[in-house]
């Protein structure tokens, strides 16, 4: 299953900072006719190593990589000025495709950045909300059961008071929970991991229930769940609100869904947000929710916060009787089917623009 973010969009990151070989790397970069991102720290290199198309580093930036350790990829090349000595040791550390002496092998490396090459691996999608209480639990569990339906589905629950493994009806079921899960150490397979894993349709990383909880996972170790998850299948994030979302972990997702009230301030919050959530880079699907009471209709939050609405939700006390009297159980309420079938489509056709680059 091939799924990642839609590569056309994505950048070319350069971590170089030989000032020999900068310039004539940013000109390389920019012949391929894509984003070039520059970047000058461990973090900030961290922070794009899944979502760029290609990645270019010098000695200091690879050391970089060598600080913060990702997951192999493709497309990372170590450049170095023609006159001196390529590090081909320091290369095969950081598990770079090839080195190359600039600009003498620009040709070559820019032969390279343009070969088409893709990733086997799943896909990681978050759920967030513009504003609290607008159901992101229970829309995030309703799409991995939809999901499970297509691929191996796992829900990663950030939040320890979110409750997922209540709204997926496996809080009784056995299974590993946050506080006895490491993902940090050795290679876990995802597989793996899913087979242990609490599960109803879908899998489930969530908190224990018991007053002997640990504290909430730290960002190291989500991000390293969403790494072992993403080798196969679905990965579903129920994620804090979109204003206080944590920059590493958007980074690490393919698709991010929000919902959005249809309400006043719902939609002066996403109007608010928007920018941000754009700046990412990372392919954004909205869904509205109609409450209680809902004083906009779809186009008119499409008009006002200058955003496409992919579905549309009706909150239902059919819904809530349902989670209340079980969870989802690997059921996706009938009132919520259409709407998730929809942002499934989304997902779908970003994993299909991806296949294409």
């Amino acid at each position: 299953m091939s799924a990642t973010r839609d590569q056309s969009q994505a950048p070319v990151v350069i971590a170089v900072c030989d000032p020999l070989v900068h310039p004539e790397s940013i000109h390389i970069a920019a012949a391929t006719v894509r984003q070039v991102v520059e970047v000058s720290t461990a973090e900030e290199l961290a922070r794009h190593h899944h979502s760029a198309f290609a990645i270019l580093v010098d000695e200091q930036g690879a050391q970089f990589l060598l600080e913060r350790p990702q997951p192999r990829r493709d497309k990372v090349f170590l450049v170095a000025a023609d006159q001196t000595p390529v590090n081909f040791e320091l290369a095969m550390k950081i598990h770079a495709e090839q080195a190359y002496a600039l600009p003498a092998e620009a040709a070559a490396l820019l032969t390279d950045l343009g070969r088409d090459t893709r990733s086997q691996e799943g896909l990681v999608v978050g759920v967030t909300g513009c504003v609290g209480g607008c159901g992101v639990s229970t829309f995030a569990g309703a799409l991995g059961v939809q999901l499970a339906q297509r691929a191996p589905t796992t829900v990663v629950d950030t939040d320890p008071s979110g409750g997922m493994d209540l709204i997926l009806g496996v809080e009784e079921e056995p299974g590993p929970r946050w506080d006895e899960l490491d993902f940090n150490q050795g290679d876990l397979a995802a597989a793996d991991v899913r087979a242990v894993l609490p599960t109803a349709a879908a899998s489930c990383v969530s908190h224990r229930r018991d007053r002997g909880a640990g504290p909430p996972p730290s960002t190291d170790t989500i991000l390293g769940a969403l790494r072992t998850l993403r080798e196969e299948g679905y990965t579903v994030v129920d994620l804090p609100r979109a204003d206080a979302l944590d920059p590493d972990i958007v980074a690490a997702l393919d698709h991010l869904v929000v919902l959005v009230p249809r309400e006043v301030r719902g939609v002066c919050a996403v109007a608010a947000q928007l920018p941000q959530l754009r700046r990412t880079h990372v392919p954004l699907s909205f869904v509205t929710i109609s409450r209680t009471w809902a004083s906009l209709s779809t186009a008119e939050v499409e008009s006002v916060a200058g955003i496409n609405v992919s579905a549309d939700v009706r909150c239902s006390t059919g819904v809530a009787k349902q989670l209340e009297q079980g969870g989802l159980r690997g059921r996706c309420p009938r009132i919520l089917a259409r709407a998730v079938e929809d942002i499934c489509t989304d997902i779908e056709h970003i994993q299909q623009r991806g296949q294409q680059w």
